[in-house]
């Protein structure tokens, strides 16, 4: 990042870059031959993701806050081969979250992909008041409790427990809210109640509820949006 000379971003994850080794050849009759035997995977480079640092704060690298399109489907309906059908003068699409991703391999920078990139027009509070730990954790436990039951079968008791989460960790961040109209966005911190890893040992992290520090709002990031919810606590 120095290097880059970019100062108001923050690297927030480092993956191996795993590529798979694919020799082919071309036969006499200049046909493309596969390869005629598996070659093992290499991991020569490493990818790096970074984002917005406000005040040593940024947003946290999960699978949700890094998309780089975001798409409301809530009024959307279905055709016949399961589609999505929207309304032809509804704006459904909206700009994904601002972030860079560069691949790194022994020769130094093969690419840097700048996502969304926005300028940061004023800063409305220098500090916020925000909830207490204990306030958020009760909001996080009720909307836990909450998606648990919504995620199960009415006709099957036992489907709770295949709904259950493990919680691994609980870490503080930025979430970018849009406005109504999705043309301005304000950055603002937010608890994260990160989800355990795919069992398959996929490296992804992925949030199960991110709440508003300041007012306890629960997050929405695949629209980028607060929920409207009844879990403010700003005044009690």
């Amino acid at each position: 990042m120095q290097t880059l000379k970019i100062t108001d971003y923050t690297i927030v994850q480092t993956l191996d870059a795993i590529r798979h080794p694919q020799h082919y050849t071309i036969n006499a009759s200049f046909a493309v031959e596969p390869p005629a035997e598996e070659t093992e995977p290499a991991t020569d480079s490493y990818l790096f993701y970074a984002s917005r640092s406000l005040n040593n704060l940024s947003t946290l690298y999960t699978s949700e806050t890094f998309s780089t399109t975001l798409t409301d489907y809530s009024n959307a309906k279905y055709d016949s081969n399961g589609g999505f059908i929207f309304s032809a003068d509804e704006s459904n699409t909206f700009y994904g979250f601002e972030s860079l991703t560069a691949s790194i391999d022994s020769n130094g920078l093969s690419y840097l992909i700048w996502n969304n990139p926005m300028q940061a027009d004023t800063i409305e509070a220098k500090t916020s008041p925000t909830l207490s730990f204990d306030q958020i954790d009760a909001i996080a436990k009720a909307q836990i409790d909450f998606m648990s039951i919504w995620n199960s079968s009415p006709f099957d008791p036992l489907s709770i427990a295949d709904c259950e989460y493990t919680v691994t960790s609980i870490e503080y961040g930025l979430i970018r809210i849009s406005d109504s109209k999705h043309k301005s966005y304000s950055l603002v911190p937010a608890w994260f109640y990160m989800l355990k890893p795919d069992e398959s040992g996929i490296l992804y992290k992925s949030s199960y509820v991110i709440i508003n520090a300041i007012d306890g709002s629960i997050y929405n990031p695949f629209i980028g949006t607060l929920e409207p919810t009844d879990n403010n606590q700003t005044n009690k």
